[in-house]
């Protein structure tokens, strides 16, 4: 089971990786960007939550606290920030120019947050592996 947290930091970094190609995909508009667009960007989503399964089993089968550090409560937030902004994205594409409007917007700031929260992330594997 101790594969998950390498796994959790791969698929995080796959998922952010995703979502980043998606917000510039978005921010370019050439070609087919809008299906290339929602693409990574559900790819993006689907990393981060297999991510997020594969650390929830590992502390769930060591009884370790769930959502406790830093890291976990953001990186909690930011899952379902990034559910919902999809959420928003999907619908903005069904002819709902708000949603269309807050997820450009959201999108941009949500990337960010999942940056600094990888950061941190990083910082505490880095940390388990001193000791």
């Amino acid at each position: 089971m101790q594969f998950l947290l390498p796994l959790h930091g791969l698929l995080m970094l796959l998922g952010l990786i995703l979502i980043i190609t998606a917000v510039f995909i978005a921010k370019k508009r050439k070609g087919n960007w809008f299906n290339t667009h929602k693409k990574f960007g559900i790819s993006g989503l689907l990393a981060a939550l297999f991510a997020f399964v594969s650390i929830y089993a590992l502390k769930a089968t060591h009884h370790y606290p769930h959502f406790k550090s830093d890291h976990g409560q953001f990186g909690l937030i930011t899952l379902i920030s990034l559910l919902l902004i999809i959420l928003l994205g999907i619908l903005g594409s069904k002819g709902l120019p708000w949603f269309k409007k807050i997820h450009k917007a959201a999108a941009w700031l949500i990337t960010l947050v999942m940056i600094g929260v990888a950061v941190v992330g990083l910082l505490a594997f880095l940390k388990i592996l001193q000791h």
